[in-house]
C-alpha cells in the first residue's frame, strides 16, 4: 500500500488546504474499497503493479487534484467564457 499512500500525499500537496483532509480521506476510502474489491476478485493481495494499474485509471495526481479544483464551482468560465468585450 506504500504507492497509493506515495500517490495520496501527492495528491494532497496539489489540493487547496482548506479541503485537502477531507477530500485525502475520501479518495483513500474509495481507493482502498477498489483494492478490496480487486483481491476479493483475484484472490490474492494486489501486487505493486496491479496497484500502478489500478491508480493509472485515476490518472496523475496533478490531473485528479485539478479535476476535483473545477468541480469547485457549479457555474464558471466554461458556462460564461470571458469574451474579452465585456
Amino acid at each position: 500500500m506504500e504507492l497509493i499512500e506515495r500517490y495520496l500525499q501527492a495528491v494532497k500537496f496539489a489540493l487547496p488546504q482548506q479541503q485537502r483532509d477531507d477530500i485525502i480521506k475520501e479518495l483513500r476510502d474509495n481507493l482502498l474499497s477498489q483494492v478490496e474489491e480487486k483481491e476479493a476478485e483475484l484472490g490474492h493481495p494486489l501486487g505493486e503493479d496491479e496497484q500502478a494499474e489500478l491508480l493509472q485509471k485515476l490518472g496523475s495526481p496533478m490531473q485528479l487534484a485539478r479535476r476535483d479544483r473545477k468541480q469547485k464551482y457549479m457555474i464558471g468560465a466554461t458556462m460564461f467564457p470571458s469574451s474579452g468585450g465585456y
